[in-house]
């Protein structure tokens, strides 16, 4: 089983590294092969997961939320191929990468249903409390980090608090359960990622060199951590 593990993460280093290599060039369908398939192998890790670990429900919600990462990981490229519908696609990606933080999040919570987590509650409403006043913050702030989120404020504000909150309670958790902390790392490279998106996509700064490797390598390594954490649990 681990020797299988290796092989999909060696596969995925091998596809992340040349998807970059034809992505710095610009966006086109050799990209978006490369790009879909390196997504694709954390589907299958966390499908594996299904059926070897001790937790399927998890590793089924941790399925369904690679697949939507998947999903969105295609639509943000195509948004660049295709200007005309640049908005629609920006839309509809982060929709998806949204849907799969709920079922991350679901995932989470499947997983914490057969452990002691004391006033486990408590910590959702503060994570929820917090996440809402960081997103908001994030949004108020851009201005000044020379973001232009013009017709795209309130997503930016919803999709944030999201995976604020995720990372937040995935964080309070590990504090108890100190496997999750490849949760929280996961979630807070995802962050930084988005981050680093931002400035492309809002900065004027989409055809970044530089800036689109790190964006890739923090998404890859984010979306690895979080597959790796339903594997081993």
């Amino acid at each position: 089983m681990y020797y299988l593990y290796s092989a999909l993460v060696f596969i995925c280093l091998v596809l992340v590294t040349v998807f970059c290599l034809v992505r710095i060039k610009g966006a086109n369908s050799t990209s978006l092969v490369l790009k879909t398939f390196a997504s694709l192998i954390f589907v299958i890790i966390c499908g594996v997961s299904v059926i070897y670990n001790n937790s399927p429900v998890t590793s089924a919600m941790f399925v369904l939320g690679a697949i939507m990462g998947l999903i969105g990981d295609m639509l943000l490229d195509l948004k660049i191929m295709d200007r005309q519908n640049d908005k629609l696609y920006l839309n509809f990606g982060t929709l998806c990468f949204g849907v799969g933080h709920v079922f991350y999040f679901f995932g989470l919570l499947t997983f914490l249903s057969d452990k002691t987590v004391t006033g486990f509650w408590w910590v959702v409403l503060f994570s929820f409390l917090l996440s809402l006043l960081l997103g908001y913050g994030l949004v108020k702030i851009s201005p000044s980090l020379k973001l232009n989120l013009t017709g795209f404020k309130w997503q930016s504000f919803l999709y944030s608090t999201l995976l604020i909150f995720c990372a937040i309670i995935s964080f309070c958790v590990s504090l108890v359960v100190p496997i999750t902390w490849a949760c929280t790392l996961g979630f807070i490279l995802f962050f930084a990622s988005d981050l680093v998106l931002s400035l492309q996509y809002f900065g004027g700064k989409q055809h970044n060199a530089p800036l689109t490797i790190i964006n890739h390598v923090l998404y890859y390594t984010s979306q690895l951590l979080l597959a790796s954490f339903v594997f081993f649990i």
